[in-house]
């Protein structure tokens, strides 16, 4: 048995799983730490990054170099600007780390939203983060308070440089498996790209994890993250072998419904 958040123990398959995504929320918790509290934190060596065989231990890709939930965290950790979004006490924080070669001048976007997809606040702020240097965009002071529902309630940060987004993070207000996620609907479309495909997702509701996973060696730009009701995301996947059959997706939102299938065009 386990001592973390989900205690998924009906088969093998769902122990792996939960013990997956307890590494992940493990190497969260402890990594975005490190890396928006040191200013001349710019890597982190982790070990070991691919397991060595068919059983349960840490790792970033498994024994067959398929990318794990924690290989996408790292990927989204080691970009050149990062943020974190915590709480100090019952003040809310947005800590910006920076290790590009030129200052970034961001915007800052945070929105206090609840499972039922309304908008409950919203704030915007600017500000410089140096090379090398945490930079602090936003402080909402005593917010902690006006959280009504900590289990249906979430706060998203996403920074902006220009019109492009470059990182974003969600606070939490319990542990991911109390938080009543509703459950949503998703619209799916695969399109053939050079080297590989564009897959589009679209959700009418919150989803706290979704998940695109598949028997194909697949890899993609980004996997596992969150999404905000109405809000669609453009993933690029690309074969690492040549599947023997047309690859199949399975998108599902953590605790939030079913699986969707999607077959990827020839």
């Amino acid at each position: 048995h386990q001592y973390g958040e989900y205690h998924w123990l009906g088969s093998l398959e769902e122990y792996m799983r939960a013990t997956e995504l307890e590494q992940m929320l493990a190497d969260y918790h402890a990594l975005y730490y490190l890396r928006t509290r040191s200013p001349s934190c710019s890597g982190s060596l982790y070990w070991p990054f691919n397991k060595g065989g068919m059983f349960i231990m840490v790792g970033a890709i498994d024994y067959g170099q398929r990318a794990l939930m924690s290989y996408y965290l790292l990927c989204r950790l080691h970009r050149p600007v990062v943020c974190h979004l915590y709480r100090d006490i019952d003040d809310i924080v947005l800590a910006v780390s920076n290790v590009a070669w030129a200052p970034a001048r961001l915007r800052a976007v945070i929105r206090h939203c609840g499972a039922d997809g309304r908008i409950l606040g919203e704030w915007e702020s600017q500000g410089v983060a140096e090379y090398r240097a945490i930079a602090r965009l936003a402080r909402l002071e005593g917010y902690y308070a006006s959280i009504g529902d900590r289990r249906r309630e979430m706060l998203r940060a996403e920074l902006w440089d220009g019109d492009k987004k470059v990182a974003e993070d969600n606070l939490f207000f319990c542990a991911w498996s109390e938080f009543e996620n509703p459950e949503a609907k998703l619209s799916l479309r695969a399109e053939k790209a050079p080297g590989g495909w564009t897959v589009e997702v679209a959700t009418d509701a919150l989803v706290k994890m979704l998940s695109i996973e598949s028997d194909a060696n697949l890899l993609l730009d980004d996997n596992y993250f969150s999404m905000l009701p109405g809000e669609s995301r453009k993933i690029s996947v690309r074969a690492l072998e040549a599947p023997g059959r047309p690859a199949e997706l399975a998108v599902s939102p953590l605790d939030g419904g079913g699986a969707y299938r999607l077959t990827l065009p020839q």
